[in-house]
C-alpha cells in the first residue's frame, strides 16, 4: 500500500468523526462552578481558579470604570465616566430600593459592563467599601436583578507601636501598617494637640490600641483608635482615650478632658510650613514685607478644612490671595484660606461650616510662587499669629462617668507597656496576646 493511502485513511476517519459530532468553528469557554464566597480571601481564591488563563475567544463586552468625586451624585459620576444617559438611567432605576443614593461618598467606585456590539447594559457593580457592593446582573430570563453583596468580617483589637523615621505616614508604611492609620491618628485623635507638620521629630514614639477589620486573611479597614500615646521631643507626652457618652464617642486625655477644642492645630491634612508669620523677604516683590499668615506647602488638590465652626463671609477671588475663603468664628475671630485651586462643594457666602469641613483645595492662584495654602487669623480685625493662638480649655467628663473612664484608662495603659506590635483580642474576646 502506498504511503499516501496510509496517511489518507486516518485523516479521513478523523474528518468524518468531527463532522458527525458537529465540530464548531470556535471553542466555548469552560464555565467553572461558582459558589458565592463568604470572605474576601475566598473570593480571591475562586477568582484565580476561574481565570487562570483565557480559554477561547475574548468576551464580547467592554468595561467602564469610574468613581465618585466629592459632592457628586452617582448619575453625574456615570455620565462623567462616559456612560450614555439611557444606560445611567437604567442603572439608577434598577438600584432603587436596594441602594440609598444619599450614601454616595467620594472614593466609592463602580464598574459598568456593556455589550461590545449593541452597547447594552450587561452588569453593574458599585463598591462602597471593600466588603460591601451593590450588583446589577441579568437572570436566566434576561431580566435585571439588583442586590447587595456583603462579606463576613472579623474585628480584632491590635497594639501598634513605632518610632518616627521620616514622616508619620512613612513610618506607618515602614512598620507594616496601612498609612490610613497615620491619618486617623493625626486628624481624629491628636488634631487639637499636635501639629504633625511642624512638631514631629525623629525617634518620637507612638503607641496605639486600634480596632482592625479582616475578611478571611485580608485586612479591610481600621475601626476606632481606642487608646493612643505620643511621646515627642517637641510635643512632650500626649495621651488620648476613646470613650462613649450618650451614644457619642470622643477622645479624652487621662484626666477626662476632651481632646476636641475650638480650633484645630492645622488647616490641612498634609503639608509643611514653608513660610512663617512675621517679616520676610518677599519671594516675588524682592523686598522685606510683613507676612500676615502662615504658608503650608502642599501638592495641588490637597484638602483644606475649616479649623473651627463658623460662617463663610467670602468665597471668591480677592487680589493677591487668588481664590479665597474667609470664615467668621465666635469671639471676634476670623480665618482666611488663600491661593486655593478650587472651593469645596457648597462653600459660598452665608453657609455655616463645622470644624473639619472641607472648604477647598490647595492651589497656586493669585500672587504665588508655587502650590501652597496661605492661612491667616484675625481677632477683632487685628492680624495675629495662628501658631500662637491658644485654644480655651474644654469641659471635663461628667462626674457620673469618671470612675468608669479612669478604670478604662488604667486598663489601656497596661498595653502601653508592650514593646512590640501584637494582637490583643479577636471579636472583643480578650485572650492571650499574639505577637506579630
Amino acid at each position: 500500500m502506498h504511503l499516501f493511502h496510509l496517511l489518507f485513511i486516518p485523516v479521513f476517519f478523523i474528518s468524518v468523526f468531527f463532522t458527525h459530532i458537529g465540530c464548531k468553528d470556535r471553542i466555548d469557554p469552560i464555565k467553572a462552578e461558582y459558589n458565592r464566597p463568604l470572605t474576601l480571601s475566598q473570593h480571591d481564591t475562586i477568582k484565580k481558579d476561574i481565570y487562570k488563563e483565557p480559554i477561547g475567544p475574548l468576551p464580547d463586552f467592554m468595561k467602564i470604570y469610574g468613581n465618585i468625586e466629592d459632592g457628586e451624585t452617582l448619575s453625574l459620576a456615570l455620565l462623567r465616566a462616559g456612560v450614555e444617559y439611557k444606560i445611567a438611567e437604567q442603572i439608577i432605576l434598577n438600584l432603587r430600593g436596594i441602594f440609598d443614593f444619599r450614601k454616595c461618598k467620594a472614593g466609592d467606585t463602580f464598574v459598568v459592563s456593556l455589550d461590545r456590539d449593541t452597547n447594552n447594559l450587561l452588569s453593574f457593580e458599585y463598591s462602597s467599601s471593600p466588603i460591601e457592593s451593590y450588583i446589577i446582573e441579568s437572570d436566566e430570563d434576561g431580566n435585571f436583578v439588583a442586590y447587595k453583596e456583603e462579606y463576613e468580617i472579623e474585628k480584632r483589637v491590635e497594639f501598634v507601636t513605632g518610632r518616627i523615621s521620616g514622616s508619620l505616614y512613612e513610618t506607618m508604611e515602614r512598620i507594616g501598617e496601612d498609612p490610613q492609620l497615620s491619618i486617623i491618628l493625626a486628624n481624629e485623635v491628636f488634631a487639637w494637640d499636635i501639629d504633625f507638620y511642624t512638631e514631629v521629630m525623629p525617634d518620637d514614639e507612638f503607641k496605639i490600641v486600634v480596632e482592625k477589620y479582616y475578611s478571611g486573611n485580608y485586612f479591610v479597614q481600621y475601626g476606632n483608635i481606642l487608646a493612643a500615646s505620643y511621646n515627642g521631643k517637641v510635643t512632650g507626652s500626649k495621651e488620648a482615650f476613646y470613650f462613649v457618652v450618650d451614644k457619642k464617642g470622643g477622645y479624652y486625655n487621662s484626666k477626662g478632658l476632651a481632646n476636641k477644642r475650638a480650633f484645630l492645630k492645622s488647616p490641612l491634612k498634609y503639608g509643611k510650613i514653608s513660610s512663617g508669620f512675621g517679616k520676610r523677604r518677599h519671594p516675588i516683590y524682592k523686598r522685606i514685607k510683613m507676612h500676615h499668615g502662615v504658608d503650608y506647602a502642599a501638592p495641588i488638590g490637597t484638602q483644606v478644612w475649616a479649623v473651627a465652626d463658623g460662617v463663610v463671609t467670602f468665597a471668591g477671588v480677592m487680589g493677591g490671595y487668588g481664590n479665597l475663603v474667609i470664615i467668621k468664628h465666635k469671639g471676634g475671630l476670623e480665618t482666611r484660606y488663600g491661593h486655593l485651586s478650587r472651593f469645596g462643594a457648597g462653600i459660598r457666602q452665608g453657609v455655616s461650616v463645622e470644624q473639619g469641613r472641607l472648604i477647598g483645595y490647595v492651589g497656586s492662584t493669585g500672587v504665588s510662587t508655587g502650590p501652597h495654602l496661605h492661612f491667616e487669623m484675625r481677632h477683632n480685625g487685628k492680624i495675629i499669629n495662628p501658631l500662637k493662638k491658644v485654644a480655651p480649655p474644654t469641659e471635663p467628663l461628667d462626674k457620673r462617668y469618671m470612675s468608669q473612664f479612669l478604670k478604662m484608662v488604667e486598663e489601656y495603659r497596661k498595653y502601653f507597656q508592650f514593646t512590640e506590635s501584637k494582637v490583643i483580642s479577636v471579636n472583643n474576646d480578650v485572650g492571650s496576646e499574639t505577637t506579630r
